[in-house]
Order: structure tokens, then sequence, then C-alpha cells
């Protein structure tokens, strides 16, 4: 009995170093195992340290690049206003010799108009507002322009103004009239106004300032009787001017639309006349020739 006992505990003995052999090989194969995803997770540390730096850079030159955009938008804005301008003096250094025929043609509208407007009988490039009290009256060109570079003139007596005198552009379909007083030329998206008396330009309810004249002793522009409107269309835009200072572009993104001369006012017995300098495509041989 005593030898089976001694057998017993021999084989549980073996039995306890073979486990303990397994369990030991096992632990050094996870401790070559844990050597290894070490290895690896501080590769893939390093990897991810440099993708980070990585990202970094990234961003950095995409907000370089950003940067550069915004910038060449401003010059591109400045070049596009600058040529404008130059276009603008071309036409009004040269201006092509209008017939009769064809200014009437850019003179107002009589069927397009605030009923409270009517076009003088002794001259059709202007229209007299009768004196209707809590009324904004507007009245439309004749052409609507939707390619080419075109300049008329606006000739609006400064005491003929009131509170809201409005000159700009608009499309077929913006409103005409409004009771009580107000711009109503750039209250909605389907014109584009400046308030001459305010000093103000809007489009679809949005207002800024304009021009940014520089005036002495902090006084207020006021705008004289004489305008010049240069509607670009090949470029989108709209400027004005004055017989000595080109007062810049304020109105953008006009492409694709077909706009036409628009005034609005308020002033009873104001009158308003329109006269067309000329268009691009009509004489663009003669204007774009270098001088």
């Amino acid at each position: 009995m005593q030898n089976i006992n001694s057998k017993f505990a021999d084989f549980n003995v073996c039995e306890s170093d073979d486990t303990i052999h397994k369990l030991e090989e096992e632990n050094h194969e996870m401790q070559k195992l844990i050597v290894k995803l070490t290895r690896e997770n501080s590769k893939l540390l390093e990897v991810v340290a440099e993708d980070k730096h990585q990202i970094a850079e990234f961003k950095q030159k995409i907000l370089q690049l950003e940067s550069e955009k915004v910038e060449d938008k401003r010059k591109i804005a400045q070049l596009k206003s600058e040529n404008a301008k130059q276009k603008y003096e071309k036409i009004l250094l040269n201006p092509p010799k209008i017939d009769l025929e064809t200014l009437e043609k850019h003179s107002w509208n009589s069927d397009d108009r605030s009923l409270n407007l009517y076009i003088k009988l002794d001259d059709q490039f202007t229209f007299h507002r009768y004196p209707v009290a809590q009324s904004t009256d507007c009245i439309r060109g004749k052409i609507g322009y939707s390619k080419g570079i075109h300049v008329w003139e606006i000739i609006w007596p400064q005491k003929l103004r009131g509170t809201n005198a409005v000159i700009g552009v608009a499309t077929k379909v913006a409103p005409l009239h409004k009771k009580g007083y107000s711009t109503l030329i750039g209250e909605n998206n389907e014109s584009y106004g400046w308030n001459l008396v305010k000093n103000e330009c809007s489009f679809d309810s949005i207002t800024w300032k304009y021009p940014n004249a520089e005036i002495s002793n902090d006084e207020k522009y006021v705008a004289p009787e004489n305008i010049f409107c240069i509607l670009d269309m090949n470029e989108g835009l709209m400027a004005f001017s004055t017989d000595n200072n080109y007062l810049g572009v304020t109105f953008r993104g006009l492409k694709g639309k077909k706009l036409y001369p628009i005034v609005g006012c308020v002033w009873g017995h104001c009158e308003v006349t329109m006269k067309y300098i000329g268009g691009y495509n009509e004489f663009a041989m003669f204007a774009l020739r270098d001088n």
C-alpha cells in the first residue's frame, strides 16, 4: 500500500512538473508576443506621430491656400473693378455718335412705370412724378441688358430728391410701386439700387455704405446732379461715376440676368432724365482700340 501511494505521489509530482513546464512555455510565448506587440505598438505610435505631423502640415498648407485664395479673389475683384473703370473711361473719352432713334430705344418705358409717373410730352428722356403722398414710385428703361458694357447718365437735381432717391437696375418682374416712402429698389432680389440721399446701396434687403468717397471735415457725401451708371454684364458688375470721380464697383454677381435701368422716387413733382451714352457691343472695335 505504501508503494502504491509512493507511485501516485511520484505521478502527481511528474504531472505538476509537466503543467509547470507547459505554463512556463506558454508564459514565455506570451512574453515574446508582448515584446512583439510592444514593438509594433511603438512603430504604430511613431507612424501616428508622423501622421499627426503630416496632418498638421496639411492643415497649415490648407490655411495658407485658403488665405492665398482670399487674396486672389480680392485681387481679381480689384482687377475687374479697374478693368471696368478703364472700359468706362474709353467709352466716355470716345463716345459713339448715337442717333435719336437709338437714344429713344434706350429711354424710359411709358408702359413699364408706376401710374404716379408720366413721361413728359416735350422730353421723352425725362419723367415727372405726381405729388402723391405716401407712395414710392419707379420706372424702368425700355431695354434690358444681358451682355456687353452699357453706360447711361442720370440727371437728378438735388433739390428734387426727398428722403429716398434711388437709381440702379432691375429685372422685368421687380415691383414698381409701394405704399409709403421707402427705398423699394434693392428691397428684393430682383433689383439693385443706390439711394443717393442715404448714401447706401441695397440688394435683397441687404444694405451697405456707398460710395467710399473721401469727404473733408466729416461732411456727408452729396451725389451731384449728373451721375453715370456703368453696367458690365460681361463681368456681372455695376459701378457709378460722376464727372470728376469714379466711385467704384458696388454690385457683383449680375451674370445670367437681364437687367433694366430703373429709378425710384418719392418727391412730388420730381423730374429725372436718362440719357444713354453707349455700349461696348455697339462700338467694340472703336472702344477697344489703343489710343
